[in-house]
């Protein structure tokens, strides 16, 4: 009886690792379609929408390159005229271990010119109705 409880904890517990490889299989493959949706929008123009799917990226620091993730925020934000999400992206690429010093220089110097013209704040603030209690709420 022992060696058969042994046995099925064991084999419960390689269904769990194997369940953890699926997973993380299909968390990639979230993290890569949101990326691609973000620019498909991004060049459509949408850029309301190619936004709020990049800022769900954040949520794929584990699976996906952060510098692809804050560029492309950093790229959207701009866009949309979200300057204070666009600083917060561009403080994370600054703080990235994995960025060169050209790199980081290029992101301050570009940062440095946006930030001169617009001052970083969220000049658009949509809201939409909260579906519980009725409040506005900020829709990203």
């Amino acid at each position: 009886a022992i060696s058969a409880l042994a046995g099925l904890l064991e084999e419960d517990s390689m269904a769990t690792e194997e369940s953890k490889v699926v997973d993380n299989a299909w968390r990639g493959a979230e993290a890569y379609h949101f990326f691609l949706l973000a620019q498909r929008q991004l060049y459509e123009g949408a850029i309301d929408a190619s936004m709020k799917t990049a800022l769900h990226l954040r949520e794929y620091e584990d699976v996906m390159d952060a510098s692809c993730i804050y560029s492309l925020l950093a790229l959207v934000s701009c866009a949309n005229k979200c300057f204070g999400s666009c600083s917060k992206a561009f403080i994370k690429l600054e703080l990235l271990d994995n960025v060169t010093e050209e790199q980081r220089k290029g992101y301050e110097e570009l940062a440095l010119e946006i930030f001169t013209k617009h001052s970083p704040k969220d000049s658009r603030v949509n809201k939409t109705e909260c579906t519980n209690c009725e409040t506005m709420i900020p829709d990203w």
